[in-house]
């Protein structure tokens, strides 16, 4: 994947529109479960012009669990990058971009996908 700003430049995105976006991680949290021994978080994978905070705002209305910013990539390749991923854990998909990922998969988007933590 291509190199990727810090997730603060996105803010100046939105003025100059230089074509960035961000991909999202968010956690409904509460929504923990286990099956088949393996601990799994229901996690939705995303993208926005915006900035991460604004779209989880966005997202929050009507929803039943609180989402829970985990992560996010910067991007100018934002809408590949996210096919990207919903490809790779489509055999962990619960329903269009929400996934049941584990803390191991989490990690990965980390190590090995650039994923940023954000607070």
């Amino acid at each position: 994947m291509n190199k990727r700003p810090n997730p603060e430049q996105i803010k100046d995105s939105e003025k100059t529109n230089q074509g960035l976006g961000v991909v999202y991680l968010y956690k409904a949290v509460g929504s923990d479960t286990v099956k088949v021994g393996e601990k799994r978080f229901l996690c939705k994978i995303g993208y926005t012009k915006n900035t991460a905070e604004k779209r989880c705002r966005q997202l929050q209305t009507g929803m039943p669990y609180e989402l829970l910013l985990l992560g996010q990539i910067v991007s100018t390749e934002y809408k590949k990058v996210e096919k990207e991923l919903h490809m790779r854990y489509k055999d962990r998909k619960h329903q269009r971009e929400w996934f049941w990922l584990t803390l191991e998969i989490i990690a990965d988007l980390y190590e090995g996908d650039g994923m940023v933590y954000t607070e």
